[in-house]
């Protein structure tokens, strides 16, 4: 969806991020849409990166058969590293590719059968600027207070999850958006721990 790449909004709190892209985007987005994340997961991933990785989902079909996800997708976006036209000398290499990327083309696939739409959107703040300074910054933080290593990255994104609701308002950036039939459709384009 290009027409949504580059629009800016405010998020006035974490708990209003579904209702403020929802009608910032109405104009733009055919259908009934939800968001599929949880308030949990999202506040853990703006703490510890400063952006959103969102998905809505809906029941209404609004995609036509071009927009569907097709064999040319799959390899273009990275599920699928087997060549237009493989030689001869590159099968048994593509083979063991396939094997390894079975999980991600499986998730992929479960979800066009299930002829769901989905609205996919990142969006970027300036709270991704030091993102992983301010992570490492905190695990110190827990450690000094006594928290054993094994458990201080867990207890660091636990309080910058708590830290990051006074962030707000927060104005955030659409770097991508797009509709598919899969939800799983950019986990090789946006991929992150």
């Amino acid at each position: 969806m290009p027409g949504l790449i580059g629009r800016q909004m405010t998020i006035p709190a974490i708990t209003q991020i579904e209702d403020t892209i929802l009608s910032a985007i109405s104009s733009a987005l055919p259908g009934n849409f939800r968001l599929k994340d949880s308030v949990e997961n999202l506040s853990s991933v703006i703490a510890k990166y400063g952006f959103m990785d969102l998905t809505f989902a809906s029941t209404d079909q609004i995609l036509g058969s071009k927009d569907k996800i097709n064999r040319a997708t799959i390899r273009e976006l990275g599920f699928s590293p087997r060549p237009d036209h493989p030689s001869s000398d590159d099968e048994s290499t593509i083979e063991t590719a396939m094997e390894s990327d079975r999980p991600c083309l499986e998730v992929l696939t479960e979800d066009i059968r299930e002829q769901g739409c989905f609205l996919r959107s990142f969006l970027n703040s300036k709270w991704s600027q030091g993102a992983m300074l301010r992570l490492f910054d905190q695990i110190q933080e827990e450690q000094s207070h006594g928290v054993e290593q094994a458990f201080a990255i867990g207890a660091a994104q636990f309080a910058l999850a708590k830290k990051m609701q006074d962030w707000f308002p927060v104005a955030f950036t659409i770097e991508d958006a797009c509709l598919s039939n899969s939800d799983a459709i950019w986990f090789a384009k946006h991929f992150y721990l």
